[in-house]
């Protein structure tokens, strides 16, 4: 009974969008299919109802009914693709399906059966701790942000000072890193010279030169201070 209601559906559907179907073939525009089928799950045949079946790169796509029934306009350059909660996307390339079509291909009704194969989804486990106030709960979030993993320790291990010390004192240096630690000893004694000030050599005739100048200007001011009357 359910499949006599079917057909009659889609003869009346059909019937009223017919004149819609029907195409120039002179007037070089995209011959126009109505495509109808059923969603079906690939591991027990069963219809998957509400199945989106959309047109790629398009705006266009419809809803499968609740026995996975679908009918959508399409053209021979139209990919849909078949998609449904749980189960894995479907695709249709329309110019492959129409080459293969066993039907008549010369009539705007195509019919289709697209297959979904089921996705199972792995959830990480949860683990329920009887934490009964906030306090405890807060104070076991810290502990669990504290405990390290494996790599994290190992490195801290391998970058343990003592330890590193204890290489530096031991390894022997090879040709390139004596050349490095020498450049840097050389760098730094060159940068220690440049920031020294540059102390003048001591010239005794100069500094006797100098004293004698500031004791005759001293003496020659002196000498006109107490002499100014006589002018």
């Amino acid at each position: 009974m359910r499949i006599a209601i079917y057909l009659l559906a889609l003869t009346c559907f059909f019937c009223l969008n017919g004149n819609l179907l029907a195409q120039d073939e002179d007037d070089g525009k995209p011959k126009v299919y109505q495509l109808s089928g059923m969603v079906l799950n690939k591991s027990n045949f069963e219809p998957i109802p509400y199945a989106t079946v959309r047109i790629i790169h398009t705006r266009r796509g419809i809803i499968a009914n609740n026995e996975g029934f679908f009918s959508i306009p399409v053209v021979e350059e139209d990919t849909l693709i078949f998609m449904s909660l749980g189960h894995r996307p479907s695709i249709l390339i329309m110019k492959n399906y129409l080459e293969n079509y066993l039907g008549d291909k010369k009539s705007p009704y195509v019919y289709a059966i697209n297959y979904l194969q089921e996705d199972t989804i792995h959830l990480q486990g949860v683990t329920i701790f009887p934490y009964d106030t906030p306090e405890k709960l807060k104070t076991a979030l810290l502990a669990m942000g504290s405990q390290k993993t494996l790599e994290e320790k190992y490195a801290e291990d391998n970058l343990d000072p003592e330890l590193l010390d204890d290489f530096i004192s031991n390894m022997e240096l090879d040709n390139d890193e004596r050349y490095i630690v020498g450049r840097q000893i050389y760098y730094q004694q060159y940068q220690q010279k440049s920031m020294m000030p540059v102390m003048p050599l001591f010239d005794p005739v100069a500094v006797y030169r100098l004293l004698k100048y500031i004791t005759d200007k001293a003496k020659e001011k002196r000498e006109k201070d107490l002499n100014y009357w006589e002018d």
